[in-house]
C-alpha cells in the first residue's frame, strides 16, 4: 500500500508500475477539498481497463439493516462483489471518506488492503491531517490578530500574547476533541456522564454534524452561480452584493434540510424521556489516569501562578 499527496496522472502511472508488483495493490491519493482528486482519477479512466466508482455505490440501503457487529465481514463480501461486477483491471474508488462513517462500523484501510489482494485498487481520500493543519494555521493567524488588537487597544505586551495564546489553546483543544471523538460518542457522553438534557446535547452535535454539509452546499451554489455568469471580481462592496445571490439559495436549501430533519426526528419519537445509546462511553482506567494527570498539572500551574513564579 502506498499513500501519496495530490500528484499528476503521470506520477500515478509511474508509481503504479511498482505497486502492481506488490501483494497488496492499493494506492491512496490524498488531497484537500477542491484539490482535483476526482478530476485526476477521471483522467485515469482513459487507461485500458481502469474503471471508476463512487464509494457510496458499493453499498445499498439494506446494508444498514445488518447487525452492527456483523457489518465489517458483510462489507468485505459486498464490496468484493461490486468490484468484480465492474470487470476492471484497476478499480478507482472516489470519495472513500464515506467508508469512515461511524454508522458503517468499518475499518476501511484494513478492508481495502484485503480487497486489493484480489483486484488492484486506487482510492481518493481528502484526508484529515491537511484540514486540521489548515484549521490550526487559521486559528494561529487569528490569535496573532487578536493579540495585535489587544496591544493597539492599550494593553501591555504580556496581556496581548497571553490573550492570543489562551484563545489558541482553547480552540486547539476543541479541534482535537472533534478529531478524535465520534459525534455519537460525544452525544452519549454529554447525556450519560455530564447529565446534560438530551435535547441540548443533540442540538449541539447536530450543529457540528451539518457544518461540513453546509460548506459543501455553499461551494456547490457558488459553482452553479458562476456557471450562470456570476462574477466575484471587483471591490469589497461589489463582492458582498454578488454574494447575496449565493446566500439566498443556500438559506433555502438549509431550511429544506431543517424541515426534513425535523420530520425525521418526529417520526422517530424525538422528545421521549427514555434514550438508549449503542456507544459505551463509561470512563476506563486510562481515562482516570489522564484525568488525574491533567488535574495535577493544573494544580501545579495554579501553584506557580500564586507564587509569582510564572
Amino acid at each position: 500500500m502506498k499513500v501519496i499527496s495530490m500528484v499528476t496522472d503521470a506520477d500515478v502511472l509511474k508509481r503504479w508500475k511498482y505497486i502492481a508488483q506488490d501483494d497488496e495493490k492499493l494506492l491512496i491519493l490524498i488531497g484537500g477539498p477542491g484539490s482535483g482528486k476526482s478530476s485526476l482519477i477521471r483522467e485515469l479512466t482513459f487507461q485500458d481497463g481502469w474503471k471508476i466508482c463512487e464509494a457510496r455505490e458499493l453499498f445499498d440501503d439494506e446494508f444498514l439493516e445488518i447487525p452492527r457487529a456483523d457489518r465489517p465481514d458483510k462489507a468485505i463480501a459486498l464490496v468484493s462483489a461490486a468490484i468484480h461486477r465492474l470487470n476492471a483491471r484497476v478499480v478507482m474508488i472516489d470519495n472513500v471518506e464515506f467508508l469512515f462513517a461511524p454508522i458503517l462500523n468499518l475499518d476501511p484501510v484494513a478492508m481495502l488492503k484485503k480487497l486489493s489482494r484480489e483486484c488492484p485498487i486506487i482510492v481518493s481520500w481528502r484526508g484529515s491531517l491537511s484540514r486540521n493543519l489548515k484549521a490550526v494555521f487559521s486559528l494561529a493567524v487569528f490569535a496573532v490578530f487578536l493579540a495585535v488588537v489587544q496591544l493597539l487597544g492599550g494593553g501591555s505586551l504580556e496581556s496581548a500574547y497571553v490573550t492570543g495564546l489562551r484563545m489558541l489553546a482553547m480552540t486547539i483543544v476543541f479541534i482535537i476533541l472533534l478529531t478524535t471523538t465520534r459525534l455519537q460518542d460525544l452525544t452519549a457522553a454529554l447525556v450519560k456522564q455530564i447529565k446534560i438534557p438530551y435535547e441540548y446535547a443533540f442540538m449541539f452535535t447536530a450543529a457540528l454534524r451539518f457544518v461540513p454539509d453546509f460548506i459543501a452546499e455553499s461551494k456547490a451554489v457558488q459553482e452553479a452561480q458562476a456557471c450562470r455568469g456570476l462574477s466575484t471580481k471587483g471591490n469589497v462592496f461589489k463582492k458582498v452584493i454578488n454574494y447575496m445571490s449565493v446566500v439566498q439559495p443556500l438559506m433555502l436549501k438549509s431550511l429544506g434540510r431543517s424541515e426534513t430533519m425535523a420530520l425525521s426526528l418526529e417520526l422517530r419519537g424525538f422528545g421521549s424521556n427514555e434514550h438508549s445509546f449503542m456507544s459505551n462511553v463509561r470512563p476506563k482506567g486510562r481515562d482516570y489516569v489522564g484525568i488525574v494527570i491533567m488535574l495535577a498539572l493544573s494544580c501545579f500551574v495554579v501553584y506557580l501562578r500564586l507564587q509569582d513564579l510564572v
